[in-house]
């Protein structure tokens, strides 16, 4: 096992990836967080803090919610992209009321929804899914390569919507109620 060198006790930790002294990116193993995660929150935890004063005991409640945040953040895709733009230094789109300014990529936006929209078969439905899941494969492993980071980190929140959408689509339900008979 690596050891974790964390800086919860830091208060001027600016990201999450600092928070467990990981390299700033966003293909990240998450076998590794998890580690580095157990190990630190060992040492935080407030249970460790009990006989303690006040003063210790909230800031290691306050260290372990930090740490907790942290954590969530780096395992959710959407979360760590954008703490993977703000540690690059670039504003996350979309964010503030920002006009979003890809006309390309909201042109096949479109035509995802309207694909979905008009898909009346399971098959349909599966083969759509499973090309958004490729298209969204090819979007992880770009980040850490691309010069085009908005763009991607705006295609990787319009994936994970679609996908979403898909996973509620009404052909879903239906199999999912039918099963549920049986």
């Amino acid at each position: 096992m690596k050891k974790a060198v964390v800086a919860v006790g830091n208060r001027s930790m600016s990201n999450a990836f600092d928070t467990f002294n990981l390299e700033v990116k966003f293909n990240l193993d998450l076998s590794d967080l998890d580690q580095r995660y157990r190990a630190v929150l060992a040492l935080v935890h407030p249970d460790r803090f009990i006989g303690k004063t006040e003063p210790e005991r909230r800031a290691a409640a306050d260290q372990a919610i930090r740490l907790n945040e942290a954590y969530q953040r780096l395992k959710n895709p959407l979360y760590r992209a954008e703490d993977f733009l703000e540690a690059k230094g670039i504003s996350v789109p979309g964010q503030g009321g920002q006009t979003i300014q890809h006309p390309t990529l909201l042109m096949q936006v479109m035509e995802w929804r309207e694909e979905l929209e008009s898909t009346h078969k399971r098959e349909d439905l599966d083969l759509l899914e499973e090309t958004l899941k490729k298209r969204l494969d090819f979007v992880y492993q770009a980040m850490d390569t691309s010069d085009s980071l908005v763009y991607l980190y705006l295609e990787l929140v319009y994936l994970t919507k679609i996908l979403e959408e898909i996973s509620y689509h009404p052909l879903r339900q239906t199999d999912a109620h039918s099963t549920h008979r049986s």
